[in-house]
């Protein structure tokens, strides 16, 4: 801008490490990183890095709570996508958040809505190649809820864990998706309430291919996990895999490979 150089001026408060270009746009900071290792702490309306074990802890393809979008893709490197902020990685709130990372064994971990969740919006995470760990509260991994959310991993022997409400799960008037496409894969839900009145010890999972509306004012929306191939393991407790609740539609499809599912009602 105004023939100054942007990197001169990355603010540490957003971005460390290895940095290409930083500039301010109206929609928000856009920044592209080197090959070299790069942490970024901000919320971002684009992030282009080009390699490097990268640390993303602000927003990284989150809307935050105030909607617009974002966009971040990293081409390569083993990275850690870490976040207790809504909507923080992959998710869109009245907007859309969109994170693509190509290759790397990579961890993310997050809280409340994220990972592919879209509220009012849309939030899509696409992780292409390497072995996987993701890690989230509740509304997350394939989540939408008026909305759609999508997280898709192409290769790779990856593990999901989630309290509840995701991993393929459509609330009212929302498609979440959860695709895998290769690899000996592991789903947990963990179960983000207890139902000591009628199942003492128990939790609502609301995961694994789970649709559902809002009783009694709302019909459901659509969810579904598809993992094409591979020695997968399912462990959930109650209403998941493959489950629809008030007018919603579950989907819960296992290709090619040995499986095992674990859950405790409906």
């Amino acid at each position: 801008r105004n023939g100054i150089d942007p990197f001169l001026f990355a603010p540490d408060s957003m971005l460390t490490g290895d940095i290409l270009y930083y500039t301010e746009t109206e929609f928000g900071p856009f920044a592209v990183g080197g090959f070299g290792p790069t942490t970024y702490y901000g919320g971002f309306a684009l992030i282009v890095d080009l390699g490097g074990d990268d640390i993303y802890k602000g927003r990284a393809g989150g809307t935050g709570t105030n909607g617009g979008f974002s966009i971040a893709i990293d081409l390569s490197g083993d990275d850690i996508y870490i976040s207790d902020e809504k909507f923080g990685i992959a998710s869109g709130f009245l907007g859309t958040g969109i994170i693509i990372d190509a290759d790397g064994r990579d961890t993310y971990i997050t809280g409340d809505f994220s990972l592919g969740t879209g509220v009012l919006g849309t939030g899509i995470l696409l992780d292409i190649k390497g072995d996987d760990s993701f890690q989230s509260g509740i509304a997350g991994q394939g989540c939408g809820f008026l909305g759609t959310g999508i997280i898709t991993d192409r290769d790779g022997n990856d593990r999901y864990t989630i309290e509840g409400i995701g991993q393929g799960c459509g609330y009212t008037g929302g498609i979440g998706i959860l695709n895998d496409y290769t690899g000996d894969d592991t789903y947990i839900s963990t179960g983000i309430e207890r139902d000591n009145l009628s199942f003492e010890g128990h939790g609502l999972s609301l995961a694994q291919g789970f649709g559902t509306g809002h009783r009694p004012v709302a019909s459901g929306g659509i969810g579904v996990l598809l993992d094409r191939a591979g020695n997968d393991v399912y462990t959930a407790d109650i209403f998941a895999q493959g489950a629809g609740y008030w007018f919603g539609l579950g989907i819960l499809a296992d290709g090619q490979g040995n499986y095992k599912y674990t859950a405790f009602q409906f």
